[in-house]
């Protein structure tokens, strides 16, 4: 017995020390230098204030800087890098986690693009519309799109599609439901509002537009809305979005079906808890983890003596 609070002794020491060398070894502060392009706001979410241009943020070691990117009403967010690597969103709300040096932030507001001069118009009171390439492309010029309503759905496709397509297209758009799912989709998208947008050309399906869409569905649960890409296996992909006036609007390369939601879907949550925890917190975890198992090995040997 002796013994054995002896060596859970050293363990306590052990684990103690480990956290308070954590602590020592990363009490200085770093800084976020930002630079911002175009107009917008960023809100730092911890301390609720704004930048709208460049500012420098003072960071203590291993802790996040969290903040918002809100592009005026004409422009929108074209990408936030960090030292020069793309930072990927949630619903605009960027992570900076774990800082241990000097970083650089950049925000991009690019301004919408303006209403094209030659916009070929198309509706239907159907989930879908054919469209005849060759008409199209008479008509064609470097300014031109199509803009589809499918029923509540808005589909505009991009000059680039219309000049890289040889047959007639159909585009269709369908708010299926959760039942219509397979389990792992199902579980993926859990209670969101599921929509299939696609394009066929003679029948088949085109995986890939070679240009740009744009997709406007109306929303009415509020402006905090998550679209995500859904695979048949069940695998979400955030897209960038913007809420504006009940609808939600995004830009994608690639159509297929898309979740709605109005929290944030992610089946990898626990994994992602354990990545964007800071130095203290995976060292101690480490050093119980450690400790534990020298513990079960301990016991082990006692037990065969």
């Amino acid at each position: 017995m002796k013994k054995l609070l002896l060596f859970l002794s050293i363990l306590t020491l052990f684990i103690s020390c480990n956290t308070i060398y954590a602590e020592e070894a990363c009490n200085s502060y770093y800084k976020v230098n930002i630079n911002i392009e175009g107009n917008g706001v960023i809100k730092d979410k911890l301390s609720d204030k704004s930048y709208t241009k460049d500012a420098v943020v003072n960071i203590k070691c291993s802790d996040s800087f969290i903040f918002k990117a809100e592009a005026d009403d004409t422009y929108n967010v074209q990408g936030v890098y960090i030292d020069g690597s793309h930072l990927t969103s949630d619903n605009n709300v960027y992570s900076i986690n774990d800082i241990t040096s000097n970083v650089n932030l950049k925000i991009v507001f690019k301004e919408d693009e303006k209403d094209a001069e030659n916009e070929e118009v198309f509706s239907s009171y159907e989930n879908s519309i054919s469209l005849f390439i060759a008409d199209l492309k008479e008509n064609l010029d470097s300014k031109t799109v199509i803009k589809l309503f499918l029923k509540e759905v808005t589909v505009v496709l991009d000059n680039d599609f219309i000049k890289n397509s040889s047959d007639n297209i159909t585009v269709t758009a369908n708010e299926i439901y959760k039942k219509d799912l397979n389990n792992k989709e199902q579980r993926a998208v859990k209670q969101s509002m599921i929509y299939d947008i696609n394009v066929y050309s003679s029948g088949s399906l085109v995986d890939d537009l070679k240009g740009k869409a744009i997709v406007t569905i109306p929303y009415s649960k509020g402006k905090d809305v998550y679209v995500y890409r859904v695979s048949n296996v069940g695998k979400i992909t955030l897209v960038d979005s913007k809420y504006k006036d009940g609808k939600v609007t995004f830009k994608v390369d690639k159509l297929g079906t898309f979740a709605l939601s109005k929290e944030k879907l992610d089946e990898l949550g626990y994994v992602r808890s354990i990545i964007n925890l800071n130095n203290k917190q995976k060292i101690a975890i480490i050093s119980v983890g450690f400790a534990l198992a020298l513990l079960i090995v301990f016991i082990k040997i006692k037990r065969r003596k």
